[in-house]
């Protein structure tokens, strides 16, 4: 499952920090929930966590479809004033899918890693073999 979430990430094994402990620390949490019908309720809490900037956690939103993806990103864009002329580099959310574009691809794949980076959350698609574990 490790090595499935890195390549779909584009992140290099070797470069992931792998918690082997029980993760009974505040700062390390999974938290698993289905879609909900009105999800902006669910996720109200996110968009004042991300006004914060680097005092907010690095989250990633895993979705099952890209019209999830597309739609919480638009949500919480709409949250937190973005208009689509804010240039990427200033951007605290960001989206990752298949049709992102390479130099997206490549700018969050060194980013993201990065202790100080501005990108605190991540909304991303898994390929269906993760979710199915195939």
């Amino acid at each position: 499952m490790r090595r499935r979430i890195c390549n779909e990430l584009l992140l290099t094994p070797s470069d992931v920090k792998t918690v082997a402990i029980i993760p009974d620390r505040p700062n390390i949490f999974i938290d698993f929930h289905l879609r909900a019908k009105f999800f902006q309720k669910e996720l109200k809490w996110m968009v004042e966590e991300v006004k914060k900037g680097e005092a907010c956690p690095k989250i990633i939103i895993y979705c099952q479809s890209g019209t999830d993806v597309c739609e919480i990103y638009g949500w919480l864009s709409d949250q937190l004033g973005y208009s689509s002329n804010v240039a990427l580099s200033e951007r605290t959310i960001t989206m990752f899918h298949s049709s992102i574009t390479e130099t997206k691809e490549g700018y969050l794949s060194q980013e993201l890693p990065k202790p100080d980076s501005h990108v605190r959350v991540v909304i991303s698609i898994l390929h269906h073999s993760v979710w199915h574990g195939g």
